[in-house]
């Protein structure tokens, strides 16, 4: 009898394993902020008619609410299927909405992993969100100043998805390990593919690691985006469009020495767009004077200090762009911290300030601001 029972528990032993490896896990975040905010006119129509600015108490998410399921399945031979879906939680509003996020199926082997469907890219997780510790809060970098983000500029918008804010769809990736060397690309094979991948989208990056130190160059291509609600004319009605092409590439790294972080990355995007007019024909018409190439360059760096239970976060970024004899600068600067409750529980407090200005005829000047108090949950 106690060799039968020996048995049984050897078996089960064994058995556990994979079976536990079958199971899906269960992961995701919740978060709730409080704001005091000074959006600086930016939530007006049309900031450019120097309407004075609103302030207002915000309470949100900020895209930091996220229920999602990831396992793999072991295929013998030193291969596994892998699979990831995400969907996204607006946690104040108590609701799962259709944000785009992660959903892909792959191989993974000796050789790296292979994997299709909506994938994370390399220059939004080289740096980028990763070196920001207010990601998905108020006091984010992204759009603010600090990183590119879901307009290259003048309401030119790749959607996010070869930014910083979203995720490429209809695509194919390759990632890849060889020593201290990581290398990821993705691409789209899809020719009736949408603003978020397409035939011909490209992004990709390579990585280096090792010890306190790493360093990364990344790039995003996104071949002929068509988008609508822009309006072109300035007559009242966003049912115009703008197409154009969208290119990026930025590098940095992080040091790490002690409880200190220091991290830096420079990017530069170029868009070159084509407003047209849809309010009155019907159909496509170049609007006069709309037209053209705008370039941006942007710097981001951060500084993290660990004190016991608290990070200390200081980022500082700015965005240069020019279209012609345009210019239009944005500077950006967020402190605060970070207050680690438990590993999986924090609390955060800080001040965001992100002040745009250009060159144009009755030139603005927006001054936006931020105070916040937030709550995160991860599970």
């Amino acid at each position: 009898m106690n060799k039968k029972l020996i048995a049984i528990a050897v078996a089960a032993s064994f058995a556990a394993p994979m079976a536990a490896q079958a199971e899906p896990t269960v992961y995701g975040n919740l978060q709730v902020e409080v704001a005091d905010i000074d959006d600086g006119g930016t939530k007006q129509a049309d900031a450019d008619t120097g309407a004075a600015g609103s302030s207002y108490m915000g309470t949100d998410d900020n895209k930091r609410g996220r229920l999602g399921l990831k396992g793999s399945e072991d295929l013998g031979g030193g291969m596994s299927a892998i699979y990831n879906f995400e969907w996204q939680v607006e946690t104040t509003q108590g609701q799962v909405n259709d944000g785009t996020r992660v959903g892909m199926v792959g191989i993974k082997a000796g050789f790296g992993t292979i994997m299709a469907g909506s994938l994370k890219t390399p220059y939004k997780y080289y740096g980028g969100v990763k070196y920001d510790p207010f990601v998905t809060t108020y006091l984010e970098a992204r759009s603010r100043g600090g990183m590119s983000g879901k307009a290259a500029d003048a309401g030119f918008s790749t959607k996010g998805s070869f930014g910083h804010h979203g995720f490429m769809t209809d695509a194919i990736g390759y990632k890849g390990k060889f020593g201290a060397v990581e290398v990821w690309a993705n691409t789209s094979l899809d020719e009736k593919g949408g603003a978020k991948g397409a035939d011909g989208d490209i992004n990709a990056g390579v990585k280096f690691s090792g010890g306190n130190f790493e360093a990364f160059v990344a790039m995003a291509s996104n071949d002929s985006v068509t988008q609508g609600g822009y309006d072109a004319q300035d007559d009242g009605t966003a049912n115009d469009a703008i197409a154009g092409d969208y290119s990026a590439t930025k590098f940095g790294g992080m040091f790490k020495m002690g409880p200190h972080k220091i991290k830096a990355q420079i990017e530069s995007t170029e868009a070159t767009i084509t407003r047209v007019d849809v309010g009155d024909t019907g159909t496509f018409a170049t609007v006069t004077g709309t037209s053209g190439t705008w370039e941006s360059d942007f710097i981001f760096l951060g500084y993290e200090m660990a004190m016991g239970k608290n990070v200390i976060v200081v980022n500082y970024g700015t965005r240069e762009s020019t279209s012609g004899a345009y210019t239009e600068d944005q500077d950006y600067l967020a402190v605060g911290v970070i207050h680690k409750l438990s590993k999986k529980t924090r609390a955060f407090v800080g001040y965001s300030t992100s002040e745009t200005s250009d060159n144009e005829v009755g030139s603005k000047a927006v001054d936006a601001s931020v105070t916040s108090l937030g709550l995160r949950v991860d599970f």
